[in-house]
């Protein structure tokens, strides 16, 4: 069986409010497990050096959205959480975004189901930046 991996990544601009959001965009489609995953640290590197703003990491093409997926993708998100604290994950599975809610070492993620829901949680974030100016 053929197993790959796409991954794409670009920038994007939101507004919530007076507050414009510059957001560093990785999409992630296919299937996601160990053998699929090897050397995407290095690529997500090279995009994270060349690029920023707030993260948003969108698995909503991942086509198995299982225990494998939940076990590669889990050494992944050590290697985006030593550059981010914060960052969004954009799921339409309830599973995985109860996952990303309930697991610990996962505190400042937040899971989202499409970029309306994003808008929602910078909705607060983006009245604590225009209180402060």
């Amino acid at each position: 069986m053929n197993q790959t991996i796409m991954i794409e990544h670009e920038l994007k601009e939101i507004q919530v409010n007076a507050v414009r959001y510059k957001l560093l965009v990785i999409e992630f489609a296919g299937i996601i497990n160990h053998e699929t995953l090897k050397g995407i640290p290095a690529k997500l590197s090279s995009i994270f050096y060349e690029m920023e703003g707030l993260l948003v990491l969108d698995i909503r093409r991942v086509t198995n959205l299982n225990s494998e997926f939940v076990r590669a993708f889990t050494g992944i998100l050590h290697v985006i959480s030593e550059k981010f604290t914060r960052y969004f994950i954009m799921t339409e599975d309830q599973k995985i975004y109860n996952w990303i809610m309930n697991y610990n070492k996962l505190k400042e993620v937040n899971p989202v189901m499409n970029f309306e829901e994003l808008k929602e949680a910078l909705e607060l974030d983006s009245l604590i930046q225009e209180f402060e100016f």
